[in-house]
């Protein structure tokens, strides 16, 4: 046996071994120990090309999948859904692919559609940035003061209610860029991957969430 070909074995059981009994890697290691055997079933280097075929290819598709898995139990675990449904999506179809640039084109095409979803739930969290303009809202419209500060406390009022009636109307302008369907939808955030940012009671931010739909008319 050649020194090179002893070197080729010895470089695809490699990279077979690092995967080895690494349960996140599981379709990785199955698809490289195929590759791995079909080298060191060769006696020479030039039968290595006929053996071969689209198993390095299969190795890729398979790295594709065990790196999907683990995001998307992650995001899962994090109630993070929409993050969550763009590996679910890839997850769904990449078996049908043997072929190493038309999964690329596909991987590339779910994360670019997983971004613009992203960015359109997200940009529901405008609430949340607009959470103070709320309450000095209401600090004004409700206070009690002398009869010559009432003008100006309105007026004050009114200016904070036009900056939340402004801030949603703005949000909604830009993301309709992304997605021509979207729309704000004040009470998504009451669902996890929002709701864990408010540090407020449930209470609190219904009561929030009514002012906010009041002035938006959302």
């Amino acid at each position: 046996m050649s020194d090179l070909l002893q070197e080729y074995k010895e470089y695809y059981a490699v990279r077979a071994q690092r995967y080895a009994n690494n349960e996140k890697y599981r379709n990785s290691y199955e698809a490289e120990k195929k590759l791995s055997d079909a080298m060191q079933s060769c006696s020479t280097l030039d039968e290595f090309k006929t053996k071969m075929g689209n198993l390095n290819q299969l190795c890729a598709v398979a790295l594709v999948k065990d790196q999907n898995l683990m995001e998307n139990a992650f995001y899962n675990e994090y109630k993070e859904i929409v993050r969550a449904a763009v590996s679910e999506r890839i997850l769904e179809k990449v078996d049908q692919y043997q072929e190493v640039m038309d999964l690329i084109q596909m991987t590339n095409a779910e994360e670019t559609r997983g971004m613009r979803e992203i960015s359109c739930d997200e940009a529901n969290r405008i609430f949340h940035y607009l959470w103070k303009m709320l309450d000095m809202y209401e600090v004004y419209s409700m206070a009690v003061v002398p009869s010559n500060y009432q003008n100006s406390m309105q007026e004050g009022a009114e200016e904070y209610k036009n900056s939340v009636a402004q801030g949603a109307v703005s949000t909604q302008e830009q993301m309709v860029h992304w997605d021509p369907n979207f729309k704000l939808n004040p009470d998504i955030v009451m669902e996890h991957r929002h709701r864990r940012l408010l540090p407020f009671t449930d209470e609190h931010i219904v009561e929030q969430l009514q002012k906010f739909k009041k002035i938006t008319n959302l």
